[in-house]
């Protein structure tokens, strides 16, 4: 397998198991509903993919000799990785597009609301978890998929339709950011599509689920819904 089916591979089966595990999360713990997470429409987060590539290449990496001690530089390098990650993606959002993605305001310790002590820890255990449960068996499967031509087939396939969801989220985040900046609000995302899911239910119309922003309502529309239920943080 190329260099582009092996990152390809780590990046999406981050992404994708990202995305369920934020989707369970929603359901169970936080929003007590099922709602698309994350900034694009299809199954995947690419916040998880990026990390869990980065974790892929921390984890092959040989700092020392001693393998207690590599292990330690591994597992210490990955919780500031990990923490830097968050930080940077929710901090581009903000600055460039005027949405946040994700909250940690109420949380103790936060930065700005984008990282905070407890979701740093945890996904420093996670980074962890991976280091010494899933890199040996991930590393054994891309090893398994080395010249498979339908693995690198589907690839491309997958690779296409991300794109092709970017685009599209991307210029639905443009239409955001042009009204959220006239209205000077920075916008969370997952807040708005609530809103927007709220504003079909009282005209007896059903959100999509995968499509969240494909309404009859327009992007001033939505934004000026949101500003009524949602004061500027």
């Amino acid at each position: 397998m190329n260099l582009i089916g092996e990152i390809s591979f780590v990046f999406f089966v981050g992404a994708i198991g990202g995305w369920f595990i934020e989707l369970i999360y929603r359901r169970i713990f936080s929003a007590k509903k099922w709602i698309n997470p994350g900034f694009l429409n299809g199954p995947w987060l690419p916040l998880y993919g990026f990390g869990l590539g980065l974790l892929y290449m921390i984890s092959s990496i040989k700092f020392v000799d001693n393998t207690t001690l590599n292990n330690v530089i591994i597992v210490a390098i990955m919780f500031v990785t990990m923490t830097l990650i968050e930080f940077i993606a929710g901090y581009i959002f903000i600055i460039t597009l005027h949405i946040k993605l994700w909250d940690y305001s109420k949380r103790w310790g936060n930065y700005k609301g984008i990282v905070c002590p407890l979701f740093s820890l945890l996904w420093g255990l996670a980074g962890t978890a991976y280091f010494f449960l899933l890199h040996p068996l991930i590393s054994k499967v891309i090893h398994a998929l080395y010249g498979n031509t339908i693995y690198l087939f589907l690839v491309g396939i997958i690779i296409g339709i991300f794109i092709i969801d970017n685009a599209i989220s991307f210029n639905v985040a443009a239409k955001i950011r042009k009204f959220a900046k006239e209205s000077k609000i920075i916008v969370h995302y997952e807040e708005l599509k609530e809103s927007i899911s709220n504003s079909l239910r009282e005209i007896k119309k059903r959100s999509n689920f995968l499509l969240p922003f494909k309404s009859t309502f327009s992007p001033r529309e939505i934004i000026e819904k949101y500003k009524e239920t949602h004061s500027n943080r």
